[in-house]
């Protein structure tokens, strides 16, 4: 429903005006702060957004709330916090999300070619069945989203933000990745578990990268580094096991690779397992003897 018309408030003056009346300059100079839902009752704060095309519209301010009996109330989704500075808005995914983009990246890599393709043609079918709607000529600036998964980039000041998490397969990361959280698929090539810091070398179409696990994943849990052992027992018993890793992608100063650093302790699967299902897989295997 299009909020057509709000209540200016000011400490002199107070009307009804309509969206027709407000211009981006209008809007800056005198409505900004100032404009209101006009329905009874209801103090919900709004904002004007220029876009061309005549399809100017008011808005929601971020955070303000309508009354529930107002006729545009609606529930806002809680989402995690992200920060704005120099045209770039830095966010984070949640675990939910996380937890389905692996969930995702898995299942497309394990399924056969003849379904991959079947899959791919059902969606473009799908596009293109759909009505096609006009473009429009966008004028406005876009802010950067960049997606973080370091805990020690999100700060106090963070702005509330949702950021869309893409996937990648080790041979398709591109430069502009770099800096970005992303969902990463290949084989897994080896395991390195020696040295105190885990770190599993992932290989897809014979290009290489290694997952890393930085310390946050680790705080509290320190179980967790006996778990990789586990990880190379797989490579070993299926001599090809898939891994999903969601971490910030980066750049190796050693050989200039590709590298994931994983935060998160749900960022990564194995054959479609979590770390404490792959032991446990393992641990009932045992039982069974």
């Amino acid at each position: 429903m299009k909020i057509l018309d709000a209540i200016y408030n000011s400490k002199s003056d107070r009307k009804l005006i309509s969206l027709r009346e407000i211009t981006t300059e209008k809007y800056m100079k005198k409505y900004r702060k100032k404009i209101f839902c006009a329905t009874r009752n209801c103090h919900a704060r709004l904002c004007f957004v220029a876009k061309s095309g005549n399809k100017n519209y008011l808005r929601t301010w971020r955070e303000s709330k309508h009354a529930k009996e107002c006729p545009f109330f609606f529930d806002k989704e809680e989402w995690r916090t992200g920060i704005r500075k120099s045209g770039t808005v830095i966010g984070i995914v949640s675990g939910d999300q996380i937890k389905k983009s692996l969930k995702e990246a898995y299942e497309m890599e394990s399924i056969s070619e003849e379904e991959r393709w079947k899959q791919a043609e059902e969606k473009r079918q799908s596009l293109t069945n759909k009505s096609k709607k006009p473009k429009v000529n966008e004028t406005s600036q876009q802010l950067t989203l960049t997606i973080v998964s370091d805990p020690t980039k999100m700060t106090a000041e963070a702005q509330s933000t949702k950021g869309r998490l893409y996937k990648r397969d080790v041979d398709s990361l591109k430069e502009t990745d770099v800096g970005q959280t992303r969902t990463v698929t290949g084989r897994i090539h080896s395991v390195e578990v020696s040295n105190g810091n885990p770190a599993i070398r992932v290989i897809k179409n014979n290009i290489l990268m290694n997952v890393h696990f930085a310390d946050a994943f680790f705080a509290h849990a320190e179980q967790y580094y006996d778990m990789f052992t586990f990880v190379e027992r797989l490579r070993k018993d299926m001599g090809s096991a898939i891994i999903n890793a969601t971490g910030e992608v980066g750049k190796s100063k050693k050989n200039d690779e590709f590298e994931l650093i994983v935060f998160d302790r749900d960022g990564v699967l194995v054959e479609g397992m979590s770390l404490t299902s792959l032991v446990s897989y393992y641990s009932t295997e045992q039982l069974s003897f």
